[in-house]
């Protein structure tokens, strides 16, 4: 499948088609760019070419907030401890997504760069996280937090910052709205 027929895919299925998104998988899976651990992941993640691809052996987790992030972990006998670490990151980082819009302008361009900074493949350049701002953005970030505690850890104490955030902005059911954002953040990873 070329780049265009797969971008194709991927349009079909965000536009309802299911079966593009099984054949986007099924493609990957032969070309070896999707390994059976970030099958599982994708499956836990509800995304459902996943589920319908692996049938019975499809996870389906708690969809509460915190015990879906913790179980990024527990779900270790399906992916390496590593593929669980960075996608706690990137749960950290959809936390950041999240609160973008809730932010006071100075802090919400701290967090563009932020995020900008640890979507590139090389970090090179200073990390936008030292700056004033985006030291307060980045005591919930967890890319750097990771080194003081597990990453797991991290991406609950980011999350429970960024679901305070959005409670005070007023925002109803933020913890629904942050494994929404969580949940797309590593499709889009798992997928890029």
């Amino acid at each position: 499948m070329s780049d265009a027929e797969r971008r194709r895919s991927e349009r079909e299925w965000l536009l309802g088609d299911p079966a593009a998104g099984l054949r986007d998988l099924l493609e990957r899976q032969r070309s070896g760019d999707l390994d059976r651990p970030r099958l599982f992941l994708l499956s836990y993640l509800g995304y459902q070419p996943a589920q319908r691809l692996l049938g019975d052996e499809a996870l389906h987790p708690d969809l509460d907030l915190f015990p879906w992030v913790r179980g990024l972990v527990a779900a270790s006998e399906w992916w390496p401890a590593a593929l669980s670490t960075e996608a706690a990151g990137h749960v950290a980082l959809a936390g950041v997504v999240a609160v973008r819009p809730y932010l006071t302008p100075q802090r919400a361009r701290a967090a563009e760069s932020l995020i900008e900074w640890a979507r590139r493949e090389e970090r090179e350049g200073p990390d936008p996280a030292l700056s004033p701002e985006g030291l307060e953005l980045m005591a919930f970030a967890a890319l750097r937090a990771a080194q003081l505690l597990p990453a797991i850890d991290t991406a609950c104490v980011a999350l429970d910052y960024a679901a305070a955030i959005l409670a005070e902005a007023g925002v109803a059911q933020p913890d629904r709205l942050l494994l929404g954002a969580a949940r797309s953040e590593l499709v889009a990873w798992l997928l890029g």
